[in-house]
């Protein structure tokens, strides 16, 4: 194995910074329902222009894969069985724990590239920026 590869392994738990948008949300409540705001990860898009948009996020937090079982297969590509869980920029972890199966290369790909260009230093550094906002507020 060359030394470029990561060899993943049972129990191994791999963090990637992650955007995060504020949605409001419908709660009930002994009154009916009620309005609150909630953080789900990912991005929104917002116009530029009349044809161009620019994902935006209202946070940082993080994505944590825990893996479950790495499984060679002769003759496929070994497959990462793995739970996955958010912190948003709130503190408080959240997620299923339904187990979740990919190939090692693709596990590979997330650990090195994360969310990729779609979310790049200066969008993170601005989440961060609206963050400390919202916390001084």
């Amino acid at each position: 194995m060359s030394e470029s590869r990561i060899a993943f392994e049972p129990g191994q738990i791999w963090q990637m910074i992650c955007p995060f948008i504020q949605e409001e949300i419908s709660l009930p409540d002994v009154d009916g329902f009620a309005i609150t705001k909630s953080w789900r990860p990912g991005l929104r898009y917002e116009p530029v222009s009349s044809d161009d948009y620019k994902p935006v996020c209202d946070g940082s937090g993080y994505e944590f894969r825990e893996i479950v079982a790495v499984v060679p297969i002769p003759g496929w590509p070994t497959r990462i069985f793995y739970t996955r869980h958010y912190q948003p920029p709130t503190g408080q972890r959240f997620g299923k724990r339904r187990l979740r199966v990919t190939t090692a290369a693709n596990f590979r790909r997330w650990t090195t590239h994360g969310y990729g260009s779609l979310w790049n230093d200066m969008d993170r550094q601005s989440a961060e920026l609206v963050q400390e906002q919202r916390e001084a507020a």
